[in-house]
This record gives C-alpha cells, structure tokens and sequence, in this order.
C-alpha cells in the first residue's frame, strides 16, 4: 500500500529518475531545510550542515538512475 504523503515524493523522483533533473529543485525547495535542521541536530555547525545537505542532493542527483520507488512507499 502506497503511503499518500510520499505518492508526489515517489513521482518527482522518478521523474528525476528518468532524467528530468530540473524536478530536483522541487524537492530540494520542500527538504533543504528540514534536512538541513536534521544535520544540526545531529551536532554539525551551521556551515556542516549546509555542506551535508548540499551532499545529500549531489548524491540524489548522481545516483538518481539507481532509484526504486518500492523502497519507499
């Protein structure tokens, strides 16, 4: 069963998936900041935790072809 508030998350990814990277930017605008208060929850300064999150979606963005939408419903 497909959880609701992942099916936009799912879909956008695998247009990212599919090669419309610029859909990347949706996602980034909706998670940057929370992934970027996670960081610094987890202890990292300020500027860490913008380098990790910029990480985050580098690595989404080179490994998007490898997505599989079934590990996240």
């Amino acid at each position: 069963m497909t959880n609701p508030s992942r099916s936009g998350e799912n879909e956008l990814m695998s247009l990212v998936a599919a090669g419309a990277v610029h859909q990347l930017n949706v996602l980034y605008k909706d998670y940057h900041q929370v992934l970027n208060g996670f960081f610094v929850n987890l202890g990292s300064d300020s500027q860490t935790a913008q380098d990790l999150t910029q990480e985050t979606f580098l690595r989404i963005l080179r490994y998007r072809e490898s997505y599989r939408q079934e590990f996240f419903v």
